[in-house]
């Protein structure tokens, strides 16, 4: 009796593990469909639906080139550029053609970065969602505006037939879920364009060589005599003052990082050889606010006036005062990339959602020393860097009152990550893959639902076999 219970559960226990195995299987064999399914489309150059080329609306004079699948990259190679991860710029469709060796319509239309099926048949009998890059003239209603740059908005549509976007000139890209990546490395490209064509109009090399290199501002520090101030760890804190007089003034008038950078891109930047007659000076934020306007060499009398040490320290200063962490602001001074002209600089940074964001207050008015004349220009936005690329070659330092570090220490929360674009991580969090997160939650639910009814079972099996086992052992007493 003994062997037959014995060999009753192992055979129980056998065919239960089988099935939890075969459950996994299934899984892992769901996900691997899924996977091949949103590759099944393969880079077919006789196929004019798997290769699109469009003249640019981002580079003038040159065409794009997308493909439906980049996991297909291997087999055209030739035609992707590493950098942009997905589209070759090239100038003529010539090039193209001799590229791939096969003739290319250019249709002069925006292209997708969806399934195939879903251009050949863009009727589909349930609603799905869509990103989209749309240009400013566009009419389209939308489920959600992701974000916006300057010449585009990228937005969440949700439609049962793609027709009228396929066919709409103000859309310069769709994307499905299965090719998100694809757009997002597309957006990148557009972005860093825009970017660099900002930084261009607004002449921001006119601020480049603000802050002389590293071992001349430890020099110039020296001669000037800055002593450390108590609890701090360098000079360059003593620079960043929120409890001082005439910033608290300027504090008052302000509730959000918003305003105070609204204040700050008004400030007019001059270079220190015309204010002071010196490559490097540094100012403290009472000087700069309270005494440059009135300065004999200023060329705007009125106007506070400095560059961007100046700036960057008062800005800073400004949102320690309103109420912001210190580990949630910080000057930072290093080497940056203004139209091929690479230099040291001043800058902010601030924390929005966790992550560092650049504030650039110099990108406001202007002293032009060749004109002899004050520049106006707008300047960017608050949240243009949260996209856009700061062109960014060496960091040198960070710090604010509180906190300093030269060596990319973790000084504080944060301190030793840098700066970067949230384009990924808004688009993924903008545009969720409803579809793929159900599928994933219901695998999910399914892994954990077996999982617990096996158990169940293999524990009841185990309960069962031991009262069997207590009643054998009762019987033979």
């Amino acid at each position: 009796m003994k062997k037959k219970i014995n060999s009753f559960h192992t055979k129980m226990i056998i065919i239960l593990v089988s099935l939890l195995i075969a459950n996994s299987v299934h899984v892992v064999d769901s996900k691997s469909s899924q996977k091949t399914n949103s590759s099944i489309h393969r880079i077919d150059l006789s196929q004019m639906t798997s290769i699109y080329v469009y003249p640019s609306k981002v580079y003038s004079g040159k065409f794009h080139v997308s493909f439906s699948n980049y996991t297909e990259k291997p087999k055209v190679n030739n035609l992707i550029d590493e950098k942009t991860k997905g589209f070759f710029v090239s100038e003529s469709v010539n090039e193209i053609e001799d590229k791939c060796k096969y003739k290319i319509n250019a249709t002069g239309e925006a292209k997708p970065l969806i399934d195939l099926e879903k251009i050949r048949y863009p009727r589909s009998p349930q609603s799905e969602q869509f990103v989209m890059i749309v240009d400013k003239n566009h009419d389209i209603p939308f489920n959600k505006k992701i974000m916006e740059s300057d010449n585009f908005d990228f937005i969440v549509v949700e439609t049962d037939n793609l027709t009228r976007y396929l066919n709409n000139e103000h859309v310069v890209k769709i994307c499905d879920v299965k090719h998100l990546k694809n757009f997002i490395n597309y957006s990148k490209e557009i972005l860093r364009v825009e970017s660099e064509e900002k930084i261009k109009k607004l002449q921001l090399r006119k601020n480049i060589h603000d802050v002389i290199d590293i071992p001349q501002l430890i020099e110039y520090m020296e001669h000037e005599d800055w002593d450390v101030q108590p609890g701090q760890a360098s000079w360059y804190q003593q620079f960043v003052t929120p409890y001082d007089s005439e910033v608290q003034k300027l504090s008052r008038l302000i509730t959000t990082p918003e305003e105070a950078y609204s204040l700050a891109v008004n400030w007019l930047w001059v270079s220190d050889q015309k204010l002071h007659n010196k490559m490097e000076k540094w100012l403290h934020p009472r000087e700069f606010i309270a005494d440059t306007s009135s300065y004999p060499t200023n060329p705007a009398p009125g106007r506070i006036v400095s560059d961007c040490s100046e700036q960057a320290n008062t800005l800073v200063s400004i949102l320690r005062a309103i109420g912001f962490a210190p580990q949630d602001v910080r000057v930072a001074l290093g080497k940056v990339n203004f139209g091929g002209e690479i230099g040291g600089h001043a800058w902010v940074e601030i924390k929005e959602n966790g992550r560092w964001m650049v504030l650039d207050p110099t990108c406001g008015p202007y002293f032009d020393e060749e004109k002899n004349m004050v520049v106006n220009r707008d300047g960017v936005n608050y949240y243009y860097w949260r996209y856009h690329p700061y062109p960014i070659e060496e960091i040198w330092i960070y710090y604010n009152d509180v906190y300093f570090t030269d060596k990319n220490e973790e000084v504080a929360p944060g301190w030793s990550t840098h700066y970067d674009v949230f384009t990924e991580s808004d688009l993924y969090a903008g545009f969720v893959p409803t579809e793929r997160h159900i599928e994933d939650t219901s695998t999910a639910l399914f892994v954990v639902a077996s999982f617990i009814i096996t158990v169940v079972f293999l524990f009841f099996i185990y309960c069962s076999y031991n009262k069997k086992k207590v009643f054998t052992q009762r019987k033979k007493r």
